[in-house]
């Protein structure tokens, strides 16, 4: 069995960078505003998921460890948006992070454990990240037998 942490860059809270003129007329054509917020997402270098602890070799049990990132529009990347009626729903989201963690039975995928906290804290995210690390060690450690 192998826990491996899964660097993770939290360094970025906010979408600051501007769509180019040609994605943004592309994205005004499609008419969605769930598809300018993926192009802001790659045109910022960001995610919405980092995953962050991986179990590998453990006869019986998986992990789904995540954390979801909510982003807030900040600088030239805010101003495009107020100026586009059909993005400004982008402008409600608030900054913060999801921290998700699972624990299953690979056999039948039955969950034995579920963590679920929110927080606006980068340091507090990366203390569940500690945490979560040494429930995963005591989980699998202690069914070994």
């Amino acid at each position: 069995m192998k826990v491996t942490d899964v660097h993770v860059d939290l360094s970025k809270n906010y979408i600051t960078e501007p769509l180019n003129k040609e994605a943004l007329s592309g994205v005004i054509k499609g008419g969605k505003f769930q598809t300018a917020h993926q192009l802001y997402l790659v045109v910022n270098g960001v995610k919405e998921r980092y995953y962050f602890q991986e179990l590998d070799n453990h006869d019986k049990y998986t992990i789904s460890a995540a954390i979801n990132v909510r982003y807030t529009y900040a600088g030239e990347a805010r101003k495009q948006v107020e100026a586009i009626s059909m993005l400004r729903p982008l402008l409600k989201n608030k900054h913060i992070y999801e921290v998700i963690y699972k624990v299953f039975l690979k056999e039948g995928m039955q969950e034995v454990y579920n963590f679920k906290h929110l927080t606006k804290s980068k340091q507090e995210v990366y203390d569940l990240i500690i945490r979560l690390r040494e429930k995963t060690l005591k989980i699998c450690n202690q069914n070994m037998l």
